[in-house]
């Protein structure tokens, strides 16, 4: 019988161990962590216990997230369900487009490092604006005017290649892009009488042609060249806007030379020229008043062409590249 109220006593005294040490977890809880959920705990009852587990178990179904919204291979506890998430990882995407282009950022995680670059544009032709300064030297050396009907003895010989600065004056619609030459050439061509007349224009736009380049150009004609059925401005219009001056410089700097212009005016006899007497303007004279003057050509880039280096400017003319 001894052993047996030994036995009763011991469990008697476990029994109030584990109430006060449930009351003291409970008084805890309830003094330093009160629960979120609205669930009320008081001290020394067990109602603190079961309200702590519900609001473990409120906390463990909190969340409304799902599968895409959680990394690949990573798991959580969503409304008291493990979930493993399936957004994939994508890290630090790095794409190159071209000018123009598109990227469609794909869904899923991003480190934030990523980025997206366009390739480096070279500009086009199509950007010069009016007035602008080319950097452009013909590929012929020489032409030698050895054709007879001008009345001239003598065959001068122009050489286009030392005509490299130009001007733009026209941006055509199929893209193209017309150029006078800033500066008119160092040898002169001569016309006389009735016959020089009748040949002169044609003549001029035949030596226009000696500046043309087939890299560059498709097409060329003398400075001042009109006929009645084209439907823009005359060369001398547009000169005369867009640079300012019809007056024009001869290699190595100096100013107001005398040109000849492709158009004709008046009687026979009479044709058009840029001369250093005329103030910033075109004069018409006898063709025998004139005696020799120097050509101005205007040449045609290709639309297609690039600009490769400068700025437009007189001392940084654009460069050409295909």
């Amino acid at each position: 019988m001894e052993e047996g109220k030994k036995h009763k006593i011991m469990i008697g005294i476990e029994v109030i161990l584990l109430g006060m040490i449930i009351a003291i977890v409970g008084t805890n809880a309830a003094s330093s962590n009160p629960p979120s959920n609205g669930v009320s705990y008081s001290k020394n009852n067990q109602t603190t216990v079961e309200g702590a587990l519900n609001d473990l178990y409120n906390k463990a179904n909190y969340g409304n997230a799902n599968a895409k919204h959680i990394l690949k291979d990573k798991t959580a506890l969503v409304e008291g369900i493990e979930i493993t998430g399936t957004m994939p990882n994508r890290g630090a995407i790095s794409k190159t487009i071209s000018s123009g282009g598109t990227y469609i950022i794909p869904s899923g995680y991003h480190s934030g490092s990523g980025k997206v670059t366009c390739k480096s544009v070279t500009p086009s032709v199509s950007t010069l604006g009016l007035g602008d300064y080319i950097r452009y030297t013909p590929s012929n050396m020489s032409f030698s005017d050895e054709l007879a009907g001008q009345g001239w003895s003598q065959y001068p010989k122009l050489n286009p290649s030392e005509m490299n600065l130009w001007r733009v004056i026209r941006k055509n619609s199929n893209g193209t892009v017309d150029i006078v030459s800033e500066y008119v050439s160092s040898a002169t061509i001569y016309f006389d009488d009735s016959l020089g007349y009748n040949i002169y224009i044609e003549k001029l736009n035949e030596i226009a042609k000696s500046y043309e380049d087939t890299t560059y150009t498709i097409g060329s004609r003398h400075m001042g060249y009109d006929t009645s059925n084209e439907k823009y401005k005359t060369d001398v219009e547009l000169v005369e806007i867009f640079l300012g001056t019809l007056n024009a410089k001869k290699i190595g700097g100096e100013e107001n030379a005398s040109y000849w212009l492709a158009k004709k005016m008046g009687p026979i006899g009479d044709v058009c020229a840029v001369d250093s007497r005329c103030a910033n303007g075109w004069c018409k004279q006898s063709l025998v008043s004139w005696g020799s003057l120097s050509v101005r050509p205007i040449v045609v880039l290709k639309s297609t062409l690039k600009l490769t280096g400068g700025n437009g400017t007189a001392s940084s003319p654009y460069t050409l590249g295909v």
